[in-house]
């Protein structure tokens, strides 16, 4: 077993394991291509700390840590789900046009779709490549395993994405379409990330299941955070606009909640035409007052208790379960 844990000294090994597996190359003709790595990661000021939010390999080594495992033999597959993570990223804001994240302009924003396309590419293969770096502390079913289930993550991913997308130019959507969105683009890199941890921690079968049971539900009510955030936010806590949600008609759970009450925001997003920014603060308003805002925050209050409920179902060691617990527990209070 290894030494005690904490969230700084986790992020710290993570950052040092994903600039080993990017490996920069010497070659000036690539000097711009590493550059968007190091744009991406957030490494402009050097690998020291952490950068980004890095919940992903965090949720991994935590796992692996919970079980009684050693997490240092887990960062391969930490740095793997969060290159992956990246992958979705830059594809997604170059999908959704965004213009900025994590405070800054997105990397299509600085180098131009074509070359942010190939960058997530990129970060796709060095996922992969990132998980073979487990054979040196575990045996070939258990890689294979663990690579299993990245890849059925990134699966699942793809077509949350593809759900999401289309929900765009479609009036009608439910909540049903709207969970099955989200068990892919947001809980399946979370499941998988606990899920895999386990695994390598030495869990039996059944621990697997129940940390892939409170990865899943644990992403559902993320998302459902993350929705609240985007109409109720602040922006410097998001790093992007609170109004964006709302002018791209996005289907959240707020907006399809307003929605099926056919109250005054079903009236006022009803209307022909689009939606302009001086438009914002009256729907804001409108679902407030429809009691949307409550019944999201009951929402997430319900999915937060059941995470828990399964994280005490995975059997973990409490006197290594503590770190995992904070981080669950800051994850689900982003919104005060």
């Amino acid at each position: 077993m290894t030494d005690s844990v904490d969230i700084p000294l986790l992020q710290n090994e993570i950052e040092k394991e994903l600039a080993s597996c990017i490996d920069a190359s010497t070659d000036p003709r690539f000097t711009d291509y590493e550059a968007m790595f190091t744009y991406q990661m957030d490494w402009e000021s050097g690998f020291q700390g952490s950068r980004g939010k890095r919940v992903r390999p965090l949720l991994v080594l935590l796992s692996t840590y919970s079980i009684g495992g050693d997490w240092r033999k887990a960062l391969p597959a930490a740095a793997s789900l969060e290159l992956m993570h990246n992958f979705s990223l830059i594809h997604d804001d170059i999908q959704d046009q965004s213009l900025t994240r994590r405070g800054k302009p997105t990397l299509w924003i600085n180098w131009g779709q074509a070359l942010a396309i190939n960058a997530g590419d990129a970060m796709l293969a060095l996922s992969s490549l990132a998980l073979q770096r487990l054979n040196a502390e575990f045996t070939p079913e258990i890689v294979n395993q663990a690579a299993a289930l990245t890849h059925n993550a990134c699966r699942s991913l793809t077509r949350g994405q593809f759900l999401d997308i289309s929900f765009e130019s479609r009036f009608e959507v439910s909540l049903d379409d709207y969970w099955q969105m989200v068990g892919g683009k947001t809980s399946a890199l979370l499941s998988a990330a606990l899920e895999i941890g386990a695994l390598l921690g030495g869990a039996s079968p059944t621990q697997c299941l129940a940390m892939r049971s409170c990865g899943f539900i644990l992403g559902s009510a993320y998302q459902v955070q993350d929705d609240w955030l985007g109409i109720w936010g602040e922006n410097a806590l998001l790093g992007k606009s609170t109004q964006s949600d709302l002018l791209a008609r996005k289907k959240s759970y707020p907006i399809l909640s307003g929605l099926a009450k056919r109250q005054s925001f079903y009236t006022l997003w009803s209307k022909p035409g689009e939606i302009l920014k001086e438009d914002i603060p009256a729907l804001v308003r409108a679902l407030t007052e429809d009691g949307v805002k409550e019944e999201t925050e009951a929402q997430m209050e319900i999915l937060y208790r059941q995470t828990l409920t399964a994280l005490n179902s995975a059997d973990c060691f409490p006197e290594y379960l503590p770190p995992l617990q904070g981080l669950l527990n800051k994850l689900m209070n982003r919104f005060q």
